[in-house]
């Protein structure tokens, strides 16, 4: 068959071009069967960030400072913390919040409630489980309101 190919390929004939199409496709053809010739994976070499450390639910008073933190795996990672709004149970990011750590220097009542992270880099995504912040303040009657 060698020999015939050779022939059919050598000939000056109008069949060239099949001759030229043959060789094209079994190089295609080839060059599927090994992967496209890079010979390395095709999948991204990043993986995913995996959370580690999940924030942790705190409480604190009135003008006291907190800080919530996630530990997550993976590389490039991107973080945005959000607080839940009560009264539409969606998270709202907050602003300035893209490190592992969200801190609150000085908390107020209105700083209560529930917050997570969403950790991302460019093969994926991941979202902490949820951290509730209670601020209390004393009332001055020995009592302990809390929001």
């Amino acid at each position: 068959m060698e020999d015939s190919f050779r022939g059919s390929c050598s000939k000056k004939s109008e069949k060239r071009w099949l001759c030229l199409t043959f060789v094209f496709t079994l190089i295609v053809l080839v060059l599927i069967g090994c992967g496209g010739g890079g010979g390395g994976s095709s999948s991204s070499s990043s993986s995913a960030p995996v959370i580690t450390t999940q924030p942790a639910s705190q409480s604190v008073s009135v003008g006291s400072a907190v800080a919530f933190s996630v530990v997550a795996t993976g590389s490039n990672l991107t973080y945005q913390w959000y607080k839940i709004d009560s009264s539409t149970s969606q998270g709202v990011a907050v602003s300035g919040a893209t490190s592992s750590a969200f801190v609150l220097s000085s908390t107020a009542l209105t700083d209560s409630g529930d917050y997570y992270v969403v950790v991302s880099n460019s093969a994926g995504l991941v979202t902490s489980s949820t951290a509730t912040l209670t601020v209390s303040s004393n009332t001055g009657d020995g009592t302990v309101s809390v929001s």
